[in-house]
């Protein structure tokens, strides 16, 4: 039983043949993709220096600047973990990303209504744009259409 398992179960190398083939970038694909990483990789470094500074300014968890940079700091590297995921032609990625997205805008309305403004709502939309330049290209989660 076990030598019939293994000669139906595709080899390595077929697998990554077909995500080759069928989560293809396109020009599009990979201008949003580069315009996310570089600037998901500056709100990762601003994250961190946020709350550098304020943990060495004697900063409370309590403080509503130290949580706000907590979340931008959590959900800069789901981010950026996400689009590394895409980069790698996983399809998951981008909805892992586009949740991120999510979750820091319904956590910053619980937060600081008045903290949530364009450059939180601006990437999402971007979200948008890489999920349906993903879904052109013809990238699925229900198998490899097209």
């Amino acid at each position: 039983m076990k030598g019939e398992e293994e000669s139906t179960r595709p080899p390595l190398g077929s697998r990554r043949e077909a995500l080759r083939r069928h989560h293809r970038f396109t020009p599009v694909l990979v201008i949003v993709l580069i315009v996310l990483t570089l600037l998901n990789g500056y709100a990762l470094l601003l994250g961190i220096e946020l709350v550098t500074e304020e943990v060495e300014h004697g900063g409370d968890i309590a403080d509503l600047e130290l949580q706000l940079g907590m979340l931008a700091l959590v959900e800069s590297v789901v981010s950026v973990g996400a689009l590394a995921g895409v980069w790698l032609r996983r399809v998951r990625g981008v909805y892992v990303y586009l949740a991120a997205k999510v979750l820091t805008l319904v956590f910053g309305f619980a937060l600081a209504a008045e903290y949530v403004t364009l450059p939180v709502v601006l990437p999402l939309a971007l979200g948008g744009v890489l999920w349906w330049a993903a879904n052109s290209a013809g990238w699925r989660l229900d198998g490899w259409a097209r």
